[in-house]
Parts: C-alpha cells; structure tokens; sequence
C-alpha cells in the first residue's frame, strides 16, 4: 500500500473533540449548500494521487467520507475508472446520489467499509481523512485495497496571500493571539498563533512580553 497525505491542518486531533462521530455526521443539514458552495479538486492533485497506478487496465476507486461527491465527480469523469462513493450521512448521500449518478453510492464509513476485501486500487479521501478515526480506519483501508494500491488524502486549503481571506483569518483568530501581540497592533504576523481548543482545556500563551493566560 503506497500512502500519500496532506498535512493535517486541522487544530485539535479527533481524539480531543467531543462525540467526533456525531460531529462527522452533522453536515447532512446543509448538503445542498454544502454541493453548491464546496470546491471541488483540480485535477493535477488526482493526478499525483493516481500516479502509482499508471498502466492499470480499468481502475477501481473508492471515494471515502465523500460527502456531497465533489472528489466523485472528477474521479467519474476519468476515463476507464469505476467510482464507489462511501459516506454515512443520509442527507449528503441522498445530494451525492444527484449530483454523481455514474458512481456507485454506499452508505458507510471509513471505520466499516462496505465493500469486499482485495476490491480497490485506490481510496480516496477528500476532504474527509481528519474525521477518520485512523486506528479503526487504517485496517479497513488496507482491508479493501488491492496490493500496491494507493491511498490519497487531499484537502483544499486557504490562500491567505488573497486579502479577503487573510482578513477573515484574522478576525476568526483574534481570541487565539497573544495579548503583547494584539496590544502592539501585529496581531495578523503574530508567531504564537495556536489551534483552538475546547472550553474545558487550558489556554496558555505566552509572546511579545506578554503574561501567561489561563
């Protein structure tokens, strides 16, 4: 099994967010928004992602936690691949189902896929890899992956040299800067940025002379 992956840019690791299944479960309310709004993938990333796989006869690909079919839809519109779309939220497969209708659409997860031991070349993650929870995940993945086969993580990320997005990071992170940096006005620069965290944890910054918080 050959592996690439992004960075995990995400903040807290599941293991620190509450009920994370619940959580991964709660975009079905806003599945049209989500199909109509959501990015899509370009195709020079699913190209590095399927690269190992360059002289396969007809592919198989999975398309794991796929949500509303963004990633699907650019795996189906690939010639000689079959897609399988694997996501466990009813309101964003019943969007998938209309959005994607050349891909085969199961009802699951990355912790039980419902597909065969040995039945895939490749799984695929959009935007979905960080709500996996990897220890039961990881032996799935290997489970229906064919010998040599790929497993790719990609995430869009934000373009903060666009200034719009910059500002929203900043008015996002305020609460996260340290309080010698927000007090000088370098709040967008400041080096001690730091993920959220839960309520219930300790929030501790210390920068720029400034005191520790608690």
């Amino acid at each position: 099994m050959q592996a690439h992956s992004g960075p995990r840019t995400y903040g807290l690791p599941m293991s620190d967010i509450p009920d994370p299944d619940r959580r991964a479960r709660s975009f079905g309310a806003v599945a049209a928004a989500y199909a109509a709004h959501r990015p899509g993938y370009p195709d020079a990333a699913i190209d590095w992602a399927l690269d190992p796989l360059a002289g396969r006869a007809a592919p198989q690909l999975l398309d794991l936690g796929a949500g509303t079919g963004k990633l699907t839809a650019s795996l189906v519109a690939r010639p000689g691949t079959t897609v399988v779309a694997v996501e466990p939220d009813a309101e964003m497969l019943a969007r998938l189902r209309i959005e994607v209708p050349g891909a085969t659409v199961l009802e699951g997860s990355a912790e039980t896929i419902p597909l065969p031991n040995a039945s895939v070349d490749a799984v695929l993650c959009g935007q979905s890899f960080h709500w996996f929870d990897e220890a039961r995940a990881m032996p799935e993945i290997a489970r229906v992956l064919r010998p040599g086969g790929v497993l790719a993580a990609l995430w869009n990320a934000d373009d903060s040299d666009v200034d719009w997005v910059a500002g929203y990071h900043e008015v996002a992170s305020r609460d996260l800067r340290c309080p010698g940096c927000r007090a000088a006005g370098t709040a967008r620069s400041c080096p001690h940025t730091r993920p959220s965290a839960p309520a219930s944890a300790p929030r501790s910054v210390t920068g720029c002379g400034s005191p520790s918080t608690g």
